[in-house]
């Protein structure tokens, strides 16, 4: 035999203990169901802020420390001082050497590398490079603010072309220094003499510009990095206006908040954005909250590490220490 509880609406019941609290008073049933609905909500935020708090006590991140990468035998024997890098889906990690205009592919099976590049203005040379992005396509893509080019690579560093960012219309871009290419294919690239972002289709057309005066009082100061996130989103480090901006594709700020610290390397990571700063300390993003959470290390010994680009893979991490060119790896997880 199964036993039915009787439904009753629950809004039914605050009505109910509002008119016991407020017997005695003479109250219509339309001031009672108002005085019910405010009681209602009053609760349900009481018990949102609750669940909250017990989530974040009961929610924490675990982080190994950082540990040197080892490289090939054929790349430690260059003495290379990368200060760029870029992890693909696969795990394959590519450096970029701006002393010796080297670009070097480290296979994430371990196989041997490959090393291209090398001083020039055509081609697969490059004289100034500011930025390396691996595409989800697994294209490589190089910013040569010396010849205002972007270069493309395939997955083996195979050179397949160039796109001269000065020829593009209506707006040429001069000194491009940061780029993000999203699933579709497209471009946001960045440029050190105007602080925009530019839109670029997949085809190579110039589609518009972010961040420029008519964006107001968020018109972009100075960008430091970007990087591509969860839907399209692109992230922006603006040490101008010291603000971190998430954007949509068509340009639309998502949100912004004020950096964690002055100059930080972003990337995606589940929900929100990891945030490196150039201090060393990492810092979680999370919109749900918007607010930073900082990230601690497992041991008050770990050694100290200067940024000068940072990628990551899934759970795993990469930077280049700027002061030594040595790569470093750590894993990073969200336990609940």
């Amino acid at each position: 035999m199964n036993t039915r509880l009787p439904k009753k609406n629950a809004w039914r019941c605050i009505e109910q203990y509002v008119e016991y609290i407020f017997r005695g008073k003479r109250s219509s049933r339309e001031q009672i169901r108002r005085r019910s609905r405010s009681v209602g909500e009053k609760c349900g935020l009481i018990l949102l802020i609750l669940f909250a708090g017990i989530s974040c006590l009961t929610s924490q991140f675990l982080k190994s420390p950082w540990v040197e990468y080892p490289l090939h035998q054929i790349v430690e024997s260059k003495r290379i001082k990368p200060k760029f890098l870029a992890v693909n889906q696969f795990g394959d990690l590519y450096l970029l050497d701006d002393d010796n205009y080297w670009l070097i592919y480290l296979p994430g099976d371990g196989t041997e590398p490959r090393i291209a590049g090398g001083w020039g203005e055509a081609g697969e040379n490059f004289s100034l490079p500011t930025d390396l992005v691996a595409s989800p396509a697994l294209d490589i893509y190089v910013c040569d603010n010396g010849t205002h080019r972007i270069l493309r690579f395939d997955r083996k560093l195979n050179f397949l072309g160039s796109l001269d960012t000065q020829l593009l219309f209506p707006y040429s871009i001069q000194f491009p220094n940061h780029i993000v290419v999203n699933q579709l294919g497209e471009l946001f690239v960045s440029s050190d003499q105007d602080w925009v972002i530019y839109f670029i289709s997949s085809d190579r057309k110039m589609i518009t510009k972010i961040g420029h005066t008519s964006y107001g009082r968020d018109r972009f100061g100075d960008i430091f990095h970007i990087a591509l996130g969860n839907q399209n989103a692109v992230g922006i480090v603006d040490i101008g206006n010291e603000m971190f901006y998430q954007i949509e594709r068509s340009g639309k700020i998502l949100n912004k908040i004020e950096l964690p610290e002055n100059k930080c390397y972003i990337q995606p990571w589940r929900e929100g954005w990891l945030l490196l700063g150039e201090s060393g300390k990492l810092y979680f993003y999370d919109p749900s909250i918007d607010d930073y959470i900082i990230i601690e290390e497992p041991d008050e010994k770990t050694l100290s590490i200067f940024p000068s680009d940072f990628d990551i893979m899934g759970n795993t991490m990469f930077l280049v220490d700027r002061l030594n060119g040595k790569i470093f790896r750590s894993t990073i997880q969200f336990i609940e």
